[in-house]
Parts: structure tokens; sequence; C-alpha cells
């Protein structure tokens, strides 16, 4: 069984993804709003998306093993990084910690940077 996460480093990376998501209506599972699982950065071409809203270019020429990897990573750490951002009402980066281990929900900022 996985160790829980009990602290998080909020990134620029993060909060500019989080910035570019296409939020959506989604009627399926209870209507709420979304974040587009399909094509959450405008297509689905996610690790290309990751690349363009992180360097502001296109990637030409596609993208190396590393990149993949960390827009991969990035993507995936998103949904801690929302869950940070709407419970501190902050787009601050820094090292992030939960008060209470077992209340996902118990973000603050310890160290910012």
């Amino acid at each position: 069984m996985a160790k829980k996460q009990t602290e998080f480093a909020l990134t620029t990376d993060h909060i500019k993804l989080l910035q570019a998501s296409w939020v959506i209506w989604n009627e399926d599972d209870g209507q709420a709003a979304a974040i587009d699982p399909k094509k959450p950065y405008g297509d689905s071409g996610i690790e290309e998306n990751v690349y363009e809203v992180l360097t502001g270019k296109y990637p030409e020429d596609g993208l190396t093993e590393k990149w993949v990897k960390h827009a991969r990573k990035v993507h995936r750490e998103t949904a801690t990084a929302l869950q940070i951002i709407l419970k501190t009402g902050s787009f601050v980066p820094g090292k992030y910690k939960l008060k209470d281990e077992y209340d996902t929900t118990s973000w603050e900022l310890v160290n910012e940077g």
C-alpha cells in the first residue's frame, strides 16, 4: 500500500496548467463542474498541450522522453494542486502540508517559494 501524501510542492507549472484547463459542466455523474477529462488543456494530446502551456511553444519536432515523463507527472499532480488552491484560496507556489493527515482538504502553506 502506498504511503499517504501529506506534503506537496505546488509549482508554477501546476498553476499554469490549472489556469489553462478547460472547465465543463459534467452531467454524467451527479452534475458538477469538472476539468474536461478527455481534453483538459484544449485537445486530446495531453503531453503536447502541457509542453505548449509551460513553454509557450508548439513542439514542432516531437517531445523527448524526459519531457513526456515531466508532462505526465505534472498533469497527474494537478488534482492535488487544485485541492490546495481551492482550500487556501491562493495561487502561491511553495511547500504545503496537511494539518490533519486524514483530512485531504486541510492543506496549509508551510514554506513559500
